[in-house]
């Protein structure tokens, strides 16, 4: 997933819990496709990596924070979340490396329609 927001506008902390710790996630169906209705369940086995601003990590960090009054976290959801998650800070930006394969559009269009295989879209 890219450029994920650790917050609940989209998907709730605890279906967030439940992607993150490899259960099974019900996953809700468009509405307009015809023949496809209702919710599947999503089974998969993959590591889920992620990568968003660590501006939305430290936001999720301080709602996990344990208050030092009443010794429990701020958000008891989002320390659900946070303690599942391995982060990598990464703080110094890497210059983008030089290019090592020259491009050449001409060539690369010649290749595809030589040896590539049209996609023929048929008519349902």
């Amino acid at each position: 997933m890219d450029e994920w927001r650790f917050d609940t506008s989209i998907i709730s902390w605890a279906t967030q819990c439940v992607l993150y710790d490899g259960s099974p996630v019900p996953i809700t169906r468009p509405q307009n496709v015809p023949g496809q209705t209702g919710h599947v369940l999503y089974r998969g086995s993959a590591p889920v990596f992620v990568t968003g601003k660590l501006s939305d990590v430290e936001r999720l960090d301080e709602a996990a924070a344990v208050n030092p009054v009443t010794g429990q976290p701020n958000d008891a959801e989002a320390s659900v979340v946070r303690r599942r998650l391995k982060v990598y800070p990464f703080r110094t930006r890497i210059p983008k490396p030089e290019p090592q394969v020259p491009y050449c559009g001409h060539c690369f269009a010649e290749l595809v329609c030589q040896y590539g295989t049209p996609l023929v879209h048929q008519a349902a």
